[in-house]
């Protein structure tokens, strides 16, 4: 509902930041991948669906399961460590084992699995040799139940038959699969700077922000995310501008026909090119009228006073107020009303115009009677 130049927004609605007549949905937890299309409901992108278990995040989908891999895209599969898609079908990957194992079987990536009894030998790791019941892995067995590691492995602190693979320094969101090679988690990558530093991976470039987590933008100060587009961060005005943009920070612009409040720099005032005489601006090229006054018809930026009562021989200078032509004062009895002004007194008649006399009835102006002096009365002699 709304009131006079002001929208309320309907429960799960929130104002737009750009439009004060718009309501936008509102959902609490942002959706990767999708947009919010009513309170806390979501809509995928064109290839992607809402996961079954979290009604917030839209998964890629791929019509056929992606095997030994996962699905990053719409149809498209990215293999686990050690796997490599199938020229012939791009949702299978497949076990990448380049030599064969001896006296055991492949069961991971470039990885054998002996026979019963069979160690991997030092030299080679498609190849089993007898020795110690629980196979080393990435070691030697050198004596009954005894694993000595390779060259770039250490022990298991846990399993004395497990050699882990030895990296110098830690390797950050990864893991350690080779001596002195990080592999990133999932929706991170290498950083160009550091091979021991796993970076996020952002599907899209955070706009004014940076990528903090898998496909999570951060925004600079002063700036901040909106529901629509995760990945693009808006500038920040702590006060809302009126008539106009947040373009920057703390920093507003003007719709056209607005210019920026000298004080108050987040109102946008109307502008017109013309003052308002008698008036205020309150539209682009509109004025307003103060009380008292009206539009002119011919000119929109002037404002003529008014008066409720016609006034003869004068002119309305402001409302209800009225200046008499040359020749005329306002009345005593009437302030609508001008007489006219004779510099002498009538008598018997009345100043009928400016310094002129109308004779009462049987009246009329004596042509032998002079001005007396001092005391300006204008003899008129009995017909």
């Amino acid at each position: 509902m709304c009131g006079p130049r002001t929208c309320s927004c309907y429960r799960g609605y929130k104002h737009s930041s750009q439009n004060q007549y718009v309501c936008h949905p509102v959902c609490s937890t942002p959706c990767a991948r999708g947009i919010c299309v009513a309170p806390e409901t979501y809509s995928c992108y064109i290839g992607f669906e809402l996961s079954k278990k979290n009604c917030h995040v839209c998964e890629a989908v791929c019509s056929t399961p992606c095997s030994n891999g996962k699905c990053v895209a719409p149809e498209i599969c990215s293999c686990y460590d050690g796997y490599e898609l199938s020229t012939k079908n791009h949702y299978v990957c497949e076990l990448v084992c380049t030599t064969p194992c001896s006296n055991g079987k492949c069961l991971a990536p470039e990885t054998c699995s002996c026979d019963e009894r069979y160690e991997l030998a030092e030299d080679n790791q498609q190849v089993c040799k007898l020795v110690c019941s629980v196979p080393c892995s990435k070691g030697t067995c050198i004596a009954p139940e005894i694993c000595s590691c390779v060259n770039g492995y250490e022990l298991n602190k846990t399993n004395q038959y497990i050699c882990n693979p030895i990296c110098s320094q830690t390797c950050s969101n990864g893991t350690c699969v080779a001596p002195e090679i990080c592999s990133c988690y999932n929706g991170y990558e290498f950083s160009d700077e550091d091979q021991y530093v796993c970076k996020p991976k952002c599907f899209s470039q955070c706009s004014n922000g940076e990528c903090v987590a898998p496909e999570r933008c951060s925004c600079y100060r002063g700036y901040q995310r909106i529901l629509q587009n995760p990945y693009v961060c808006y500038p920040v005005c702590s006060t809302p501008c009126i008539r106009g943009i947040c373009v920057a920070t703390e920093t507003c612009s003007c719709y056209v026909g607005f210019k920026l409040n000298n004080k108050n720099r987040s109102v946008g005032e109307p502008v017109c090119t013309t003052p308002c005489s008698n008036g205020k601006c309150v539209a682009p090229e509109t004025c307003s009228c103060d009380y008292g006054y009206t539009l002119n018809e011919n000119n929109q930026y002037i404002c003529d006073p008014v008066c409720s009562t016609p006034c003869s021989n004068g002119s309305c200078v402001f409302p209800e107020t009225y200046s008499c032509d040359d020749g005329y004062e306002l009345s005593e009895v009437s302030k609508f009303v001008c007489d006219p002004v004779c510099s002498v007194s009538c008598f018997n008649g009345i100043c009928a115009a400016p310094e002129i006399c109308s004779c009462n009835a049987s009246y009329r102006v004596s042509a032998k009677s002079p001005l007396i002096a001092n005391q300006f009365h204008v003899l008129m002699e009995h017909v």
